[in-house]
């Protein structure tokens, strides 16, 4: 994937945001809707090959399609302010896609670097990490990867708990 590529016929991507060992998330302009999205794309076939040894490779990609997928299904499930709603999910150049609200803000980990939160905004904080716990362990479903690079404070101060690659419905 590459800035400007269209995918879907809709979504038009901007800008990279990060990357992980599974996938890629990109800024993108849904063109339909007129509105800025995050689309998470799985890493290539060759990317997910060349980073995994040779005799195990086609099981473990098999295995973080169906962790792609499974996130997918989950956050299509989620409803809560405190974690991003999935719009869509496709495929392009036959690897799949989700897109998901983009969350404009910045992570726990640079805003506790830049301030130090007065008791009521840490329990704020708190509180709504565990509202989203709590919406997500009601489905059952458990997170297995919350840590500050995961949980964004947006600009309205809504903390959002993003990235269910490798949660897991109990």
């Amino acid at each position: 994937m590459k800035k400007d590529e269209v995918l879907g016929g809709r979504y038009k991507l901007l800008k990279h945001l990060g990357s992980g060992g599974m996938a890629v998330v990109w800024l993108a302009t849904d063109l339909r809707d007129d509105r800025l999205v995050a689309v998470k794309c799985l890493r290539t076939q060759n990317e997910l090959l060349d980073s995994l040894d040779e005799d195990e490779a086609h099981d473990e990609l098999r295995r973080m399609r169906g962790r792609f997928r499974r996130e997918g299904t989950l956050l299509g499930r989620l409803r809560n302010r405190s974690i991003p709603e999935l719009y869509d999910q496709g495929t392009h150049h036959a690897e799949p896609y989700l897109v998901m609200r983009y969350v404009a803000g910045k992570p726990l980990h640079r805003f506790l670097e830049q301030y130090t939160p007065t008791i009521e905004v840490s329990a704020a904080i708190g509180v709504q990490i565990a509202e989203a716990l709590t919406c997500a362990h009601d489905l059952p479903v458990v997170h297995r990867d919350l840590k500050p690079y995961n949980l964004i404070i947006d600009e309205n101060g809504v903390v959002v708990l993003i990235d269910f690659g490798i949660a897991k419905p109990l």
